[in-house]
């Protein structure tokens, strides 16, 4: 991790992942909390390749996990629901006639027309009339037997409203069309698993560092004992090294439109933790910022005894800073519209 940017002109800044300056790529805005799940709290010191690098191979992770979808679910935020499914995931269904074949939609799953072992053919009710529909009406058999087209849509007709007067589990026998269909018993029942598990350590690894970054800039990368663990386990080295990653317990019975990121350090260690929705919770520690780095922050807004910094963002509305004091105290430090 070379963190030493040597540009041969007056430069403005250099990203905080590969190093290299303005005169040497172009820049675009990070997201420090994905922006696919709502994170608006954003970065200027990292390049277009390294954004797009990281958003490809780290922050799209965050969709790997289902408890991400329920709370996008929940809450009504718009994703793209059929892409982010059948890219990542495996849709399994569940009958009382056994395992069904499900396809994930815009708008919800849908059960396919499945053939059974007895022979016959499992069609979910919305279309099952369809599908009987388009077969009846091309069946040459019944024209051979003598049934004119206006015939066969009257007994179609008698036969549909026969099956949807059916109970579960009922056979509906219809001899003038050769049709018999199968009332089919309960509901299927909707499994969702990620093919595979996610790496999200790298994503809070992620978080942590740009946000430490945020609101120490500089001061953060000389804390190298801080900075390098984090760095090197965004880029997926875990062997030897010291920063730990925790999935929390849920915090609350259910998601709510907030994220929140939180620095703590005390007992010679950092901890960065981090709340999705009010409910998915991870903790980042690793060993002890530099006194100076607290002291900086402290330093712009007066505060001595700063201990932390909680920043707090509604989805649908203001980004928020408190510091945190020695005692405990949460004093507001301003926000961003």
């Amino acid at each position: 991790m070379n963190t030493e940017a040597q540009p041969t002109e007056q430069h403005t800044k250099a990203c905080i992942f590969c190093f290299r300056t303005d005169l040497e790529t172009e820049f675009s805005e990070e997201h420090i909390i994905p922006q696919s799940i709502g994170g608006r709290l954003v970065l200027d010191q990292v390049c277009k390749e390294c954004n797009d690098q990281l958003g490809h191979q780290v922050d799209v992770d965050i969709l790997k996990i289902p408890e991400i979808l329920k709370a996008l679910e929940f809450l009504n935020i718009p994703y793209n629901r059929e892409g982010i499914l059948r890219s990542y995931y495996d849709v399994q269904g569940k009958s009382p006639e056994g395992p069904r074949n499900i396809r994930a939609t815009a708008s919800g799953f849908e059960p396919l027309p499945q053939q059974m072992p007895d022979g016959s053919l499992l069609t979910p009710d919305d279309r099952a009339i369809e599908d009987l529909t388009r077969r009846v009406m091309r069946d040459e058999r019944l024209i051979e037997a003598g049934l004119t087209p206006a015939q066969i849509q009257a007994e179609l007709k008698n036969l549909i409203r026969a099956y949807n007067q059916s109970n579960p589990g009922d056979v509906i026998d219809w001899p003038a069309l050769g049709v018999k269909l199968v009332r089919r018993q309960g509901k299927t029942t909707i499994r969702i698993q990620s093919r595979k598990t996610p790496q999200i350590h790298r994503l809070m690894a992620k978080i942590a560092y740009e946000f430490l970054f945020f609101i120490g800039w500089r001061e953060f990368l000389i804390n190298r004992q801080v900075a390098e663990p984090l760095f090197n386990a965004i880029q997926g080295e875990t062997d030897d090294n010291p920063a730990y990653f925790l999935r929390l317990d849920p915090l609350s019975n259910e998601f709510v439109p907030i994220h929140t990121i939180e620095l703590h350090t005390h007992r010679g260690m950092t901890e960065v933790y981090i709340l999705l929705f009010g409910r998915i919770g991870y903790r980042v520690t690793t060993m002890a910022l530099l006194p100076d780095y607290l002291k900086f922050i402290g330093d712009q807004y007066g505060i001595d005894d700063i201990i932390g910094i909680h920043f707090q963002q509604r989805l649908d509305g203001e980004l928020g800073f408190h510091a945190i004091t020695a005692d405990g105290e949460y004093i507001w430090l301003g926000q961003k519209e």
